[in-house]
């Protein structure tokens, strides 16, 4: 146990621990949902073009949500806001996996959820975020961040496996029950979190403005507004890998459900590995320069899982991906709320996860070209987008760091 506490001091605090363990049991919701609705779509329509449009409306509500979230969080008790959330999230995997045992998942319904989860998404991201900011301040916020990380890859590896063996040996609707059951238990932990922040309440402006008030800052900012970009563009052509995935498995690589929660867990165990390094770091202060290269990394080891036929290959990238997407989104989300004033932090990482919407969207676009050409051709272009982007933004971001 002491070297878990030297990696990660922050869980000597008390509540930062079960907020820890929420966020865990959040995130093998994430894990285990976004594998099923990628298997169920493709089992309802048989076309990697719909697998991307479902994410894409996913992406839509986020985008739509994503600002009015930051507001929620800067605006109202976080750990209230947050467990309204998560409560909702559980209603709609229940719902989801009702409509499939009932036979009734055609993709009306799954377009209308997948928005709703968008919109679930875009409004609990930028307030579980803050309230990480709440426990840890910021000499500790990068440990935190990592922190939370750490507890995405250490449950997406189960949860992806489960899923995948939930999925061929039962159905798709026996894994969104159990994604709603751990939807409602990862709000019983956010009881115990103090966070010791005090509710502006009535004494804060309108909402509208405050919403106004959050972009006119980024706009503003000289490092805030580029960071975000960059964020549209890793989210749009990197972390969209995962959403085609499905199609990547069964078109191309020519394995079932099992073979896919492999691919997924191998993403998160690279992810795993990848936070660990960066919690021997945390001192690093050229954060800029990491995250640049981690985003650069990444469209080079897309493009070769694009034109890897090997199924064991294919894993071994798949580990390399999750290790250079986890290694710059924590780096990002650090700098972003290390740069944010204490006023206007929570609309700042609402505009940050507006642009996590992007994701699938990003996997639209991945899916739409698919269909029109092939899967690994997709993949393959999204991977030279990210390097020659990165490439032109590397001069400005490496002058980033951690005072």
């Amino acid at each position: 146990m002491s070297w878990v506490l030297w990696l990660f001091p922050i869980f000597r605090d008390r509540s930062f621990r079960w907020l820890w363990f929420s966020n865990f049991l959040v995130s093998l919701v994430m894990s285990m949902e976004k594998l099923a609705q990628g298997w169920l779509v493709l089992e309802t329509t048989d076309s990697a073009f719909w697998v991307g449009a479902v994410a894409g409306l996913m992406g839509l509500g986020q985008v739509g949500f994503g600002a009015i979230g930051g507001v929620i969080a800067d605006r109202f008790d976080r750990r209230q806001s947050l467990s309204i959330t998560l409560f909702l999230r559980g209603c709609t995997a229940f719902s989801m996996g009702a409509l499939v045992f009932l036979g009734q998942a055609s993709l009306i319904p799954i377009l209308t959820i997948a928005f709703v989860q968008g919109a679930i998404q875009g409004v609990s991201m930028p307030t579980n975020n803050s309230l990480i900011y709440d426990l840890a301040g910021r000499e500790r916020l990068v440990n935190a961040t990592v922190a939370r990380m750490m507890a995405l890859s250490l449950s997406a590896i189960p949860g992806a496996l489960f899923a995948g063996l939930l999925i061929s040996q039962t159905s798709v609707a026996w894994c969104y029950f159990v994604v709603a059951i751990f939807a409602y238990l990862s709000i019983i932990p956010l009881l115990a979190v103090r966070s010791g922040r005090t509710v502006l309440g009535s004494q804060i402006q309108s909402f509208a403005r405050n919403l106004r008030e959050g972009i006119a800052y980024v706009l503003r900012h000289p490092r805030l507004g580029p960071l975000l970009v960059l964020s549209v563009l890793m989210e749009t052509f990197g972390f969209s890998f995962h959403i085609i995935l499905p199609v990547m498995a069964r078109d191309v690589l020519g394995v079932d459900a099992t073979g896919l929660g492999v691919l997924s867990a191998s993403w998160n165990v690279g992810a795993f590995a990848s936070i660990l390094g960066l919690a021997v770091l945390r001192d690093f202060k050229y954060l800029g320069v990491l995250m640049i290269g981690a985003a650069s990394g990444a469209g080079f080891v897309i493009i070769l899982f694009a034109f890897s036929p090997w199924f064991a290959v294919s894993v071994g990238l798949s580990m390399l991906i999750g290790g250079v997407l986890f290694a710059y989104d924590v780096t990002m989300g650090s700098l972003l709320q290390l740069l944010s004033s204490d006023a206007m932090r929570g609309r700042v990482l609402g505009l940050y996860s507006l642009t996590f919407g992007f994701t699938p969207l990003g996997g639209f676009i991945a899916g739409a070209i698919a269909a029109a050409m092939n899967p690994p051709f997709a993949l393959g272009i999204s991977g030279m987008v990210i390097i020659v982007w990165t490439a032109r933004l590397f001069g400005p971001m490496r002058r980033i760091r951690r005072e």
